[in-house]
């Protein structure tokens, strides 16, 4: 008497094998309307500056990263500055410090002089 399981193991052993296509590509996505999408894998994502997008505008104000960059010194360096008055003040908005982007270019261009003289101690 044959058991179950040889039935089965005999009906797939003389099964023909199918053939199993490995080209199989998913169908690509429909790009969305805009010039500022770019196929990644298998989806649309939105990337900066692509070629259809208007160049950004620089901004008129810099944050103590941009203005520590531009002088390749420390966050750190550029507080100690301004708070010195070795470099253009600081616009304050609220508890932020902006620096306008043309004074500090102009700044750096004149060969970074000292702004203003701070007194060191004692009355006069």
């Amino acid at each position: 008497m044959q058991s179950y399981e040889s039935e089965q193991t005999a009906a797939i052993a003389t099964r023909p094998a199918t053939p199993v296509p490995l080209d199989i590509n998913p169908p690509a996505p429909v790009r969305p309307a805009g010039e500022v999408n770019q196929l990644v894998g298998a989806a649309w994502v939105r990337v900066r500056g692509s070629a259809g997008a208007k160049p950004a505008a620089e901004k008129p104000l810099i944050d103590v990263k941009e203005f520590a960059a531009k002088l390749g010194c420390s966050l750190k360096h550029i507080r100690r500055m301004a708070d010195a008055g070795r470099c253009p003040p600081p616009i304050q908005l609220g508890s932020l410090r902006r620096w306008n982007r043309q004074v500090v270019d102009d700044w750096i261009a004149a060969g970074c002089p000292v702004v203003r003289h701070v007194r060191i101690g004692g009355r006069k």
